[in-house]
């Protein structure tokens, strides 16, 4: 990411990075980040971050992520990752996560 360790914990305790706890150390799922974009995180990880905080496991949030859903349509169907990239609403896939988590 062309940044320190310390700048990418602090972005992940500031709710800025999504991180998962593994064997002592702190592993960052690939489905937030986008080399490409000058930023290189897809945005609105934080919205991301805030709707799932808590209520699904990360192996659930990294396979939401990458999975093409019904309502994430504009042309085909499109993953959560793929339609924050292409500029759609993260109140789209908060309402799915929403939906998904009162089932």
């Amino acid at each position: 990411m062309g940044v320190s360790n310390a700048e990418v914990l602090g972005a992940f305790q500031h709710g800025q990075l999504y991180a998962v706890p593994i064997a002592a150390s702190l592993r960052f799922p690939v489905f937030q980040f986008d080399i490409g974009h000058p930023e290189r995180v897809i945005p609105n990880v934080p919205e991301l971050i805030a709707a799932v905080a808590g209520r699904w496991s990360w192996l659930s949030t990294v396979a939401f992520m990458e999975t093409r859903q019904q309502s994430l349509v504009a042309g085909a169907k499109h993953t959560p990752r793929a339609w924050l990239l292409d500029g759609g609403s993260c109140d789209d896939i908060a309402q799915i996560m929403e939906s998904a988590i009162l089932r």
